[in-house]
């Protein structure tokens, strides 16, 4: 299958891809923060068990954010190029979760 990207605006595709390595450094974030609550609570320490679970979720809240914005970008681009027939490219984002 010969799949071509849509060409955009080189500094509107940098933001899309700064984007996503934010997200994947809050996620990273989240993930050790999880594991730093998790140890917590297995010895017992409820209060730093509970600070690094809310961390963790402040975290997770802003890689939601940054993919959100990054989606809608790329779709945007994608839907001002000549290739907007592609648009299910991208998924939409799930809000009830």
């Amino acid at each position: 299958m010969n799949h071509t990207e849509p060409s955009s605006d080189p500094a509107e595709m940098q933001a899309v891809f700064d984007l996503y390595q934010k997200a994947a450094y809050e996620l990273l974030q989240a993930y050790q923060h999880n594991k730093e609550a998790t140890r917590h609570h297995a010895r017992g320490t409820s209060r730093a068990a509970v600070h690094h679970a809310h961390v963790a979720c402040a975290h997770s809240s802003a890689a939601h954010a940054h993919l959100a914005q990054a989606l809608q970008r790329a779709q945007g681009m994608l839907e001002s190029s000549e290739f907007s027939n592609r648009s299910t490219a991208f998924m939409s984002v799930r809000t009830n979760h």
